[in-house]
Parts: C-alpha cells; structure tokens; sequence
C-alpha cells in the first residue's frame, strides 16, 4: 500500500511540475509553427501594415483611360526605430514580388563591378545568381541572327561590345526556356535601385494586374505579361488610343524632372500627372537594359523572334521592336521613372563601360542615375548607422528613414 501512495505522489509531483513549466512558458506553443516553418512568420513591421489583395492589386475595366492610386495607397515612412542594417530574408522573397530567380550578368575579368553590386544586393535582401557575360570577340558572324551577317556599321571594334551584350542576354532568355524558369529578373552589373525597392514593386505589381486586367494567384504581376522594362534610360507612352496607365501620384521615391538623366522621356504635366508620379504603362520607345524582367512565356516568344530576324541590331533596339509593335503578340510594360538606373563609380568614364573604351570624363563623385535612395550610395550609411540613416543623393527631396509602410 504505502508503495501504490509513493508511486502516485511521484505522479501527482510529476504533473504538477509539467503544468507550472507550460504555463511560465505558455506562448511557445504558438511559435512552434513559424519555428518549423519561417517561410510564414512575417516581421513586425509588416504585419502592422498588412492590406487585403483587393487594396493591393485592385483591377478595373480598361474602359479608364489610366487608374491614380490614392493617397491611402502610397507607402507611408514609419520611425527610425527600425535601424537593422540588413532587409530581412523574409523580406527579400517579397522585394523581387515572387520572380523565381534574378540573375546578374558580369564579365569574368570584372570583379570589381560584381563585388560592389554583390554588396547593394546583400544589404536590399535580393539573391543574385551571376551569368558570365560574353565577350564580343567570342561572337562568330555566323552566330549572328541576320541573313547576311551584321551590315557595315556593326563591324569593327564598335561592334564587338554589341554583340557581346547582345549575346549575354541572348544567353539570359535561353536560360529561362531551357530551364522553364516561371519568371525572371536580369540586371547588369553596372545597375542601382532603391532601398525601398520592395515598396515600389508592390504598386508596379497593382499596375500590371490592371493594365493587363488579369490576376493570379500565384504571381503578383497576374499571369498575361511578357516583359516588366524597370531600367532604361530613356521612354515614352505607347500612342494607341485608349491604353491604359497605372498612376502612383506624390511617391516619395521618385526623381523629380530636375533630375531626370534619360535620353528622353513621357511629358507628366501633358499627361496631367503630377512631378512626383510613378507611371506603370505600355510603352512606345524604351532603351537601355539596366533591369528587366522576363516570364517563360516572354522569353519563348523572344527565342523564336530573335533567331529568325533579317538584321542584327543592339539587344535593347530588338526588346523595343518586340515590344512597340507586339511581335507575337508580345506584352510589355514599363516603368517611369525607371527603377533601376546606371551607377557611375569615381574616376574616369570608361571604368563604366564593358561596351566602349573611350576614356571620358573624370568623375570625383559616384553618383547613380534617376535614382534617389541608391542602395550603393547608402552602403556605408546602412552599415554602420542602419536603415534609418537612409538618404538621398539630390539635396531638394525629402528625406526617408526606416522602412517604408
């Protein structure tokens, strides 16, 4: 007997004990979850701000001749109390809005350009994955999707920047059909954007769904695009009659006019847009190829085009042929001010250039293209002090700290 009560006071001890740890320690049972599966803990400074889809992404009839996203819509700056150095990895799936890989293309002998957008990348929250550039020299003619080879004016020592650039990113959209990449984004290794890239996306995203009045539930951008233009340097409105356009008016973000260095550009005040909007529309003329994004759809119908066209021109001329006149019925949007621009370092121009050699001018300050948050401006300031010492490189734009809501 006196064992059985021994045995049972042990118990009775045993689960007393049990009880007093759970209830010290009673909200880990709801953090088992996230610890088993992070991919769906969200941080703090998300959750506070958290909107529904239809507020996001809302889509409307084509009828509109441009939607304005509202003034509830435009991200909101939230208190320096956020000084992390580093956009979390959570964060770094939504900054690139669900493309499944961004890659970036560098010359082999070019280390240095990889290890300064290596950085920018690190401190925004991207992942890049590095495509070995070609080399022009590398390009036979024969190589050369025109019937006759290139004409006159694309031979010579100028061309064979061209070609290896056009190469390069011949090698990116074949990557993507091989591989049935759903979507990509490529960048150049010479390209900045902004610290508060993943704001920004979100509203292009919104813009997409509209202009192309499609949805997904697996992409943000919908699932009836070809090609997302977000770096040039130079681009205008498509002139078809009645083509939508998605307006984010008073972005802080955005370069103002005074600051625009692009061969040219849409007429904001023509348009009836205010200074500081962010346009996301079908496009006439676009140059340059600083960033843009690609789904597998896009980039079969660039496969098929490019490798069956009588003449040779630069890559960006034939992205803006397929994309102007809608090839295939190709659909692309783009984006102004452009959210990614060139990044000029310190020191003399051709530093800058894998295309030309021309030595230029001297620069004594590293300065980055129409953009006013530049992660590589703003390296050293995250470093060391975080995110809320975030500035910009243009004196008369209002200063941004911490996250942007």
């Amino acid at each position: 007997m006196l064992s059985r009560f021994i045995t049972a006071l042990a118990l009775c001890c045993v689960v007393l004990s049990l009880y007093l740890v759970f209830e010290q320690y009673r909200p880990l049972p709801s953090l088992i979850p996230a610890l088993l599966n992070h991919e769906n803990v969200e941080p703090l400074s998300s959750i506070s701000n958290t909107t529904s889809k239809e507020d996001s992404a809302k889509v409307i009839s084509q009828e509109d001749s441009s939607r304005v996203a509202s003034q509830e819509d435009l991200s909101r700056v939230t208190s320096q109390e956020d000084s992390s150095s580093v956009i979390s990895q959570k964060d770094s799936a939504s900054v690139i809005s669900h493309f499944e890989k961004v890659f970036v293309i560098n010359l082999k002998e070019r280390g240095d350009k990889l290890d300064a957008i290596t950085l920018a990348a690190s401190l925004t929250g991207i992942k890049l994955d590095v495509m070995e550039g070609a080399r022009g020299e590398d390009v036979s003619n024969k190589s050369i999707p025109a019937h006759d080879g290139p004409d006159a004016k694309w031979k010579g020592a100028a061309f064979l920047g061209t070609a290896g650039c056009w190469r390069s990113h011949m090698n990116f959209i074949r990557k993507i059909v091989a591989e049935r990449i759903h979507s990509a984004l490529v960048v150049e290794d010479d390209a900045d954007w902004s610290v508060y890239l993943k704001d920004q996306l979100e509203h292009v995203a919104a813009g997409t769904q509209y202009i192309t009045n499609s949805t997904s539930t697996t992409s943000p951008y919908g699932d009836d695009w070809d090609m997302l233009w977000l770096g040039h340097c130079g681009s205008s409105f498509s002139k078809k009659e009645r083509t939508p356009r998605y307006v984010i008016e008073n972005d802080p973000t955005v370069v103002g006019p005074n600051h625009y260095k692009l061969h040219y550009h849409p007429d904001l005040k023509t348009a009836g847009y205010n200074s500081s909007s962010r346009v996301v529309y079908r496009p006439g003329i676009v140059t340059c190829t600083q960033a843009y994004a690609l789904s597998l759809r896009g980039a079969q119908k660039m496969l098929q085009h490019y490798t069956t066209i009588q003449y040779f021109l630069p890559i960006d001329w034939e992205h803006n042929g397929i994309c102007a006149k809608q090839i295939l019925d190709f659909q692309c949007i783009a984006v102004h001010p452009p959210m990614w621009g060139h990044h000029r370092s310190a020191g003399y121009e051709n530093r800058n250039s894998d295309i030309t050699d021309k030595k230029g001018e001297f620069r004594k300050k590293a300065e980055t293209l129409n953009i006013a948050h530049s992660a590589r401006l703003n390296a050293a300031n995250i470093l060391t002090k975080g995110l809320g010492a975030v500035t910009s490189q243009y004196d008369d734009m209002p200063e941004l700290h911490g996250d942007l809501k």
